[in-house]
């Protein structure tokens, strides 16, 4: 995986922990209700791995695209 998508990945995660840790305090002080912050914990979780998933997926579509090979896309990734 190249340098600046590593670094984003790194990026991503710092803030989904400081996220995180946000909502858990607003929530033990009393000033949000415990679903909806277990809701966005979650959708962040869930955006975090999406982009854990799609950098490498981005990165082998393009070596394999400066290769020659065909994507399913047709090679407009």
């Amino acid at each position: 995986m190249p340098a600046e998508a590593k670094a984003f990945s790194r990026w991503l995660a710092e803030k989904r922990r400081n996220r995180r840790s946000q909502l858990l305090e607003r929530t033990a002080r009393g000033k949000l209700r415990l679903d909806l912050v277990l809701r966005r914990v979650d959708a962040v979780h869930w955006i975090d791995s999406l982009g854990y998933d799609l950098l490498p997926a981005a990165h082998h579509f393009g070596r394999a695209r400066s290769l020659g090979i065909r994507t399913p896309a047709g090679g407009g990734v």
